[in-house]
């Protein structure tokens, strides 16, 4: 039976984690295309894998940002005076 890799968990991981996988599987797409380019990969499959890891990650960075943004926002707006 194959192995199944051990899912991470993204939406537990703090945005400062979130940014270091990004940049390691960034740099691992780039050094699996270069091995590509060179010579023929055992499994071209890899690179579709990186590429949605990629993707998932910047998905939950951005659900991050808007989540910290939006409380900014509503911490703003009910501190603030209205007329």
């Amino acid at each position: 039976m194959a192995k199944k890799k051990e899912k991470v968990q993204y939406a537990q991981l703090t945005e400062l984690e979130l940014k270091k996988e990004l940049g390691s599987a960034t740099q691992n797409l780039y050094k699996i295309r270069f091995r590509a380019s060179t010579t023929p990969l055992k499994n071209p499959m890899e690179i579709r894998k990186i590429r949605r890891e990629i993707a998932r990650l910047k998905t939950f960075l951005n659900i991050k940002a808007a989540s910290i943004s939006s409380s900014v926002e509503s911490n703003f707006n009910n501190g603030r005076a209205k007329s």
